[in-house]
């Protein structure tokens, strides 16, 4: 019992903060390629006024709108396992609280939540790059 008790401790106290700061990352990182593309646009498109926005772009502002949440989401379930375990290392979290509140049922596999963090992100990463590319490509040369 006190195997169960101690690698529960451990799992809480040293595993999953880590998890959670790396979701609090991806957040970050995902806030600042949103910031990106406007100071793109501004900075290396020399555009200024009103912005034409195409697919690709609207894909990849989607797509990391959706790693922010599934970061935030993650870091919710994550806290919330720690809350179940804290009150009962030795029981099993996968029956725990998932009557407490009917969306808490993530809390038994936190890695969907953080597994749709990290594929959102790239995803939206992959669709900036493509979109700031094809706006490179296509933006029109001034006469020299």
């Amino acid at each position: 019992m006190q195997d169960i008790t101690s690698a529960a401790t451990a799992f809480t106290d040293k595993v999953l903060p880590l998890y959670i700061e790396s979701a609090r990352s991806y957040s970050q990182l995902a806030i600042g390629a949103l910031v990106l593309t406007i100071a793109f646009r501004e900075k290396v498109l020399a555009q200024e006024g009103r912005m034409r926005v195409g697919l690709l772009l609207v894909a990849s502002w989607s797509s990391l709108l959706a790693a922010i949440g599934a970061s935030a989401w993650y870091q919710y379930v994550a806290v919330k396992l720690i809350e179940i375990i804290s009150r009962d290392p030795t029981s099993n979290p996968a029956m725990e609280g998932v009557s407490e509140f009917p969306l808490s049922i993530p809390v038994l596999w936190p890695g969907y939540a953080y597994g749709a963090m990290v594929t959102f992100f790239f995803l939206g990463a992959l669709l900036l790059v493509v979109a700031s590319a094809r706006q490179l490509l296509t933006r029109p040369t001034s006469a020299s």
